[in-house]
Order: structure tokens, then C-alpha cells, then sequence
């Protein structure tokens, strides 16, 4: 059963009870997390190896990127980044819609995440 849902810019995102994130719609900005920036006409699983195995308790869309959160704190962060919304420390966009930790609840190599 759904637990929670986003909605961006013409995409939605679901968050289930066993912690797995589902993803829909508009995806030309990697939005939608499938590893591309391919459209979904239906829900569609974000891969649960962009998140080690890690429950995810919250999921968030902007505009054109998505956001989750781990039960240990740990942030996901894929989609546009023209901005550096996505906290990777650039302004290339969701590595072709792969999630991508942005923040972790110690401190890695580059001062805010591993």
C-alpha cells in the first residue's frame, strides 16, 4: 500500500510501506529516477540499489528533480540541476536519472555526504 505521494511538474511519486519508491510520467529531466530520461505512462520502481538497501521513510518532487529520505537520514537526490538543487556539488543534471546520495548523517569526503 501507498504510504505517501509527490507530485512534481507532471510526474508523481509514490512511497510505499516497504519503503520502495514507484515514479510516473514526465521524465525528459531524469525525474523520474529509471536511470533515463525516458516518459512512464505507468508507475514504474526507482531501483532499490540507488538507495543500499536503505528504508525509505519520504519522498519530495520539485519542478523536474525528486528528493527521499532514508530512515537513517540519508538523502537521494536525481533530476534536473541547473540550480545544484540536487546538492552534488555541480550543476550537471541526475546522472541520466539515477538517484544519487546527497547527504548522509555523518560527514563524508566532500564535507556534506558520501
Amino acid at each position: 500500500p501507498a504510504v505517501m505521494v509527490a507530485c512534481g511538474c507532471n510526474y508523481t511519486l509514490v512511497l510505499t510501506t516497504a519503503g520502495l519508491v514507484w515514479s510516473c510520467g514526465h521524465g525528459n529531466d531524469g525525474q523520474l529516477g529509471h536511470g533515463n530520461t525516458a516518459d512512464q505512462l505507468v508507475l514504474m520502481l526507482v531501483a532499490a540499489k540507488y538507495f543500499r538497501r536503505t528504508h525509505i521513510v519520504m519522498v519530495a518532487a520539485g519542478f523536474a528533480h525528486s528528493v527521499v529520505l532514508g530512515a537513517e537520514g540519508g538523502v537521494w537526490t536525481w533530476g534536473l540541476n541547473m540550480d545544484g538543487q540536487l546538492g552534488h556539488m555541480n550543476r550537471q543534471d541526475g546522472a541520466h536519472g539515477s538517484a544519487r546520495q546527497a547527504f548522509a548523517d555523518s560527514p563524508g569526503p566532500r564535507g556534506v555526504g558520501r
